[in-house]
């Protein structure tokens, strides 16, 4: 396929291969054994890797736009299917390693592997570039939630939000804008969840401003910050019309977000760590 250039072929093998193998796993009962399920799971990776690669050099030459539309879809669906059907066998293995967000962060790597070498050896391929860096990104948001808890993942998101707005104004790409909207809404509504169910964000401590919970919440609200400043810095860009971000008045709720968390952080502490009145009066003086 790869020789001759038959886009065809990794199609329709991709997809009577994945067929045979969910149906040998589900019907067969003589492989329900760890041992059965690892080498299951390895066979599963080198067709990963073999309906990956190949697409993606044959979609480097001139091919019909339907033709490219499929490959661009099995390169898409091959990672999910391998992430479903690899934490399916994971289920079974009795392994020491966590499982959890395993595959997940594997295919993330391969991704941005394959966006590593087609962004400083291939010149050209914008479409593919981006599907690469995107099923990366996508990837480790998958693979936080599964292996993270709640207070490590607004960490995570909060930080992929800051780099795909960085990312965006390096490559003016739309998918890093979209993803920075996105991943920073997931921060606002988890964080706002989590202070409805009056759940703590980490440890309180003994000690004040010393302490997890109020740790995590600086971060956010340095985050925020830091997001803003972005913004500022590059105004002409998140000033043309159309703008999914806009500078007005994005760049006002950046700013006004990361004092209200840092004020949050602050009235939490005071009140995990003095008594009531003189936490009322110190949270009116830090205002």
């Amino acid at each position: 396929a790869m020789y001759k250039k038959w886009g065809i072929l990794p199609v329709v093998a991709f997809c009577f291969t994945y067929i045979i193998l969910w149906m040998t796993t589900l019907t067969s009962g003589d492989l329900a054994t760890p041992v059965c399920y690892i080498i299951l799971l390895a066979f599963a990776t080198l067709f990963y890797l073999i309906f990956l690669l190949p697409v993606i050099f044959i979609l480097r030459t001139q091919c019909s736009g339907n033709m490219r539309r499929a490959m661009l879809t099995v390169v898409t669906t091959d990672s999910f299917l391998y992430l479903l059907y690899g934490n399916y066998v994971l289920e079974h293995c009795d392994t020491t390693f966590a499982k959890d967000g395993f595959i997940a962060f594997f295919i993330a790597a391969v991704n941005l592997a394959a966006y590593l070498y087609l962004r400083f050896r291939i010149s050209g391929q914008d479409t593919l570039r981006s599907l690469m860096l995107g099923l990366a990104i996508t990837f480790v948001s998958i693979g936080i939630p599964m292996q993270f808890d709640t207070t490590n993942l607004l960490m995570m998101w909060a930080t992929e939000a800051v780099l795909l707005l960085w990312l965006f104004t390096r490559e003016k790409d739309r998918i890093f804008e979209t993803g920075a909207v996105v991943l920073s809404v997931l921060t606002l509504v988890s964080l706002l969840l989590c202070r409805l169910l009056c759940e703590n964000l980490a440890d309180t401590g003994h000690s004040l401003f010393f302490n997890g919970n109020f740790l995590v919440m600086l971060f956010l609200s340095i985050s925020s910050f830091v997001f803003a400043v972005i913004l500022q810095r590059h105004r002409a860009l998140f000033s043309e019309d159309h703008r999914l971000i806009s500078y007005a008045p994005c760049n006002a709720v950046a700013y006004s977000i990361g004092f209200l968390l840092l004020y949050l952080g602050i009235w939490d502490d005071f009140h995990f760590h003095l008594e009531n009145v003189v936490a009322d009066l110190a949270s009116l003086l830090a205002l």
